[in-house]
């Protein structure tokens, strides 16, 4: 099941990111303290923005992404931003992440989207290959797009391109 996660998913969520952070940490822009240090509150209030999209496997929360319009001006209104992917091991393969994302396409759509866009490491090779197995293309390298403890990681943005 497919849904956007609301301030009754806390826990479930808290497990979830605190998981993706654990293992993880270069691939996300929050660190597992700074998300740790969160009051319950505050992430229940971002959870109700609607903006975080979750896919469940008999009742647990398997995967999760974020989902935001670019921007409300005319010129980049066709345009949204997905952030903050994470699967479960334990769900890779079983096609739930797939089901998340075309949901995620149909949202944008029905919104008048017409351009996904994302950036992951340029080291993380199998998220790369799940991006493009989805039809998103690469436009591009960000040179040290994130600074973690002192060493540079290069960012590969990606776009998907949706039909109208």
């Amino acid at each position: 099941m497919i849904r956007w996660l609301g301030a009754d998913d806390l826990a479930q969520w808290r497990d979830l990111r605190a998981e993706a952070l654990r293992q993880n940490p270069t691939a996300f822009l929050t660190t597992l303290e700074e998300f740790l240090a969160k009051s319950d509150a505050s992430v229940q209030a971002q959870l109700s923005r609607g903006a975080t999209l979750g896919g469940f496997l008999g009742g647990e929360l398997m995967c999760a992404c974020a989902y935001s319009r670019k921007s409300a001006h005319r010129q980049t209104q066709h345009r949204a931003e997905i952030t903050a992917v994470y699967a479960r091991p334990a769900a890779r393969g079983s096609g739930i992440a797939t089901e998340l994302m075309r949901y995620l396409e149909q949202h944008a759509r029905a919104q008048g989207v017409t351009q996904l866009e994302l950036d992951v490491e340029v080291l993380n090779s199998a998220a790369i290959r799940f991006y493009e197995k989805l039809g998103y293309t690469q436009y591009g390298v960000l040179p040290s797009g994130t600074l973690t403890d002192d060493i540079a990681r290069d960012d590969l943005l990606m776009v998907r391109l949706l039909d109208r």
